[in-house]
């Protein structure tokens, strides 16, 4: 019910606030509404079209270029977009049946399952009290909100990733685990870059004594890396950087990852508090239980979520590219709360409840 009464207060309120963009069509949208359309057999000439006048009604913010920003021959843009697949092969469908707003029915989807997630791994741990207030935190975060409730593929991969974080905590076969992850790899690859999150989850089996596990995550996403690095554009370099030497590449992506690192979280100060506090919470569990393997996959992907928006090196998106880190954040407290014996959100809630009444 509260995800149903935010994505219903989402699509009806959205816009340009303090000169965001907080519109449910992204600029970057307009990529994806094209694939999906060129994907269902329309002329690559008449689907930039009517993308482009889509746009122009309903896109806020950027919401004027040319047709041919969308086509393949723009080789910067179409390099960075072309192994993203997934996102608009799932939205044929809803696109056949209702046009470019079908491009919404994925997102909305995806915002489900990650909630699904979320309170799903609160009741593996027995914390269900837990679980209902992260759903009650993400369901009224703006920024999870505004990255979710929009046609990018920023949902779908953080949706894709709750599922990694529901499977890493669940006790699964070995053959259950290998299938699942291997079909996960494979997808989450399609959809966005994510090679740097899936090397953190290796690093944290090889921390944990379990190579086998580790080297197929590492091989597997490794392999799945390869078309994003051959669609890549030749000018894809590192933040500000035209420089040859590997040296000042390495020094200028530090300088990039503590900015991008600063901007978020002093943005999440200003617009989004909620968040910030829950992922306080969940660092400082982290630290407090570092040998839980639930603490470790928080930290080691939340390093990697920021090293890819350093990579990215644009500022102010407002927690975007860290949104796979999202379920994870959310394993760490119910995990780490339930090392608490006395711990439990529900009666704790109970007991302010009868004090109230008596």
């Amino acid at each position: 019910m509260l995800a149903i009464l935010a994505i219903i207060s989402r699509l009806n309120f959205n816009g340009l606030i303090l000169d965001f963009d907080y519109g449910i069509y992204q600029p970057d949208g307009s990529h994806y509404a094209y694939r999906t359309l060129t994907f269902l057999g329309v002329d690559a000439n008449l689907a930039a079209t009517q993308v482009v006048d889509w746009y122009q009604v309903h896109g806020i913010k950027n919401n004027l270029f040319d047709v041919s920003l969308l086509s393949p021959e723009n080789t910067g843009t179409w390099g960075l977009v072309a192994p993203r697949v997934l996102y608009s092969i799932l939205s044929m469908p809803f696109v056949y049946v209702f046009g470019i707003p079908g491009m919404m029915a994925i997102p909305i989807m995806s915002f489900f399952t990650l909630i699904f997630a979320v309170f799903r791994m609160s009741e593996l741990q027995k914390q269900q009290g837990v679980g209902f207030l992260l759903v009650i935190g993400l369901t009224t975060s703006p920024t999870v909100l505004r990255w979710m409730i929009a046609n990018i593929t920023d949902s779908l991969i953080a949706a894709l990733f709750g599922f990694v974080a529901l499977i890493l905590s669940s006790d699964l076969s070995k053959k259950a685990w290998y299938s699942s992850i291997g079909v996960l790899v494979l997808l989450t690859s399609s959809t966005r870059f994510c090679l740097p999150i899936w090397i953190a989850i290796s690093i944290v089996y090889f921390l944990n004594r379990m190579p086998a596990r580790g080297n197929v995550v590492l091989l597997l996403s490794s392999l799945s890396f390869i078309p994003t690095y051959l669609f890549m554009p030749e000018n894809a370099v590192l933040p500000g950087s035209e420089a040859s030497s590997g040296i000042q590449k390495i020094i200028e992506l530090s300088y990039s990852f503590f900015k991008v690192g600063f901007i978020e979280l002093a943005q999440l100060a200003a617009l989004d508090r909620i968040l910030l506090i829950l992922l306080i919470i969940a660092l400082l569990l982290s630290i407090m239980n570092i040998k839980q393997m639930s603490s470790q996959f928080f930290i080691t992907i939340l390093f990697s979520v920021w090293f890819i928006g350093a990579i990215n090196g644009t500022l102010g998106v407002n927690f975007r590219y860290q949104l796979p880190l999202l379920a994870f954040l959310c394993w760490a407290i119910t995990s780490n709360l339930s090392q608490f014996p006395n711990w439990d959100g529900w009666r704790r809630i109970n007991i302010v409840r009868k004090k109230t009444q008596n």
